[in-house]
């Protein structure tokens, strides 16, 4: 009988140790990658995502946004907008001198979004 509660009593001590010490790694969330390409200076395209105005029923109201990573940036994201179709899903942020660009954010609703002149895009799958 001892055996079997100290036995016991070892797995349950076992378990808890492994759950306080998974509690301390984080797992990295991010975009899905659907298309990798890396470019001469470090970036790699990362993917083409709606962007939806925020508070926007209309699941035809998007814009276009191309999502990029760059090498050294522990996870970071940028997006291109697509206010022209001058190349805009070629270059990446570095390049890009004619449309707007910036850091990917998430909200208080985990949701990934760009913020373009004022406007809150919140970024789906396309």
């Amino acid at each position: 009988m001892k055996k079997i509660i100290i036995t016991t009593i070892t797995l349950i001590t076992i378990l808890c140790g492994a759950l306080v010490f998974s509690s301390f790694t984080t797992m990295r969330e991010s975009l899905n990658v659907t298309n990798v390409k890396s470019s001469d200076n470090g970036w790699r395209k990362v993917g083409k995502y709606r962007g939806y105005p925020e508070g926007s029923s209309n699941p035809n109201n998007y814009s276009l946004f191309m999502i990029w990573e760059k090498e050294g940036t522990c996870g970071s994201y940028y997006w291109v907008y697509n206010d022209t179709s001058n190349g805009w899903d070629t270059k990446n942020p570095d390049e890009v001198t004619y449309t707007p660009t910036g850091a990917l954010r998430k909200n208080s609703h985990n949701q990934w979004y760009a913020a373009v002149n004022g406007t809150i895009y919140i970024l789906k799958d396309f």
